[in-house]
């Protein structure tokens, strides 16, 4: 899939430099992505989520003894790619287009390799049901999981039942 940012985004990741608090230039990249506004629930909905499963991530990451600042950096910009869906079809592509995103900002603020590859890696696959690289290692797999454990809340069953219904 070939991915083609608009040009506000390409901006934004522009603007990014080295150096800093990569944890705090992340959280800033990703609220300047998603743009939560009370009148863009979709996007405020996102960038809450988002926050949460850093959260969800940064336990799993002390818990389980992984780099607990690329993996909650992973968590946070899981997501990053559904303001650049231009469809509705493209919203299965979210997590392509959020690899791509990923990867342009980690290059932008020179983020050590193999966690970058690692974390653009975490991204891609976070959405996945199967189809899951065998060479994933358990902190690529664990951006997935700390997104499951929050996809598990209220509002994630009130989404799904109306699309059952």
């Amino acid at each position: 899939m070939e991915v083609v940012l608009s040009e506000r985004v390409k901006e934004i990741i522009e603007q990014q430099q080295p150096g800093g608090d990569v944890l705090v230039k992340t959280l800033e990249l990703v609220r300047s992505i998603l743009e939560p506004k009370e009148d863009r629930y979709d996007m405020l909905y996102r960038y809450e989520h988002s926050l949460r499963v850093a959260a969800i991530g940064q336990r799993i990451a002390r818990e389980e003894s992984l780099p607990e600042v690329p993996l909650m950096m992973a968590c946070l910009l899981h997501d990053v790619g559904y303001p650049e869906c231009r469809s509705l079809e493209e919203l299965n592509s979210h997590a392509e287009i959020g690899a791509y995103i990923t990867r342009q900002y980690l290059n932008r603020i020179g983020f050590e390799e193999p966690l970058g590859t690692s974390i653009c890696t975490a991204v891609l696959i976070h959405d996945r049901v199967d189809n899951l690289p065998p060479e994933a290692t358990a902190f690529e797999l664990s951006v997935r999981d700390a997104d499951d454990i929050d996809r598990s809340d209220a509002m994630r069953m009130c989404i799904w039942g109306y699309h059952d219904i």
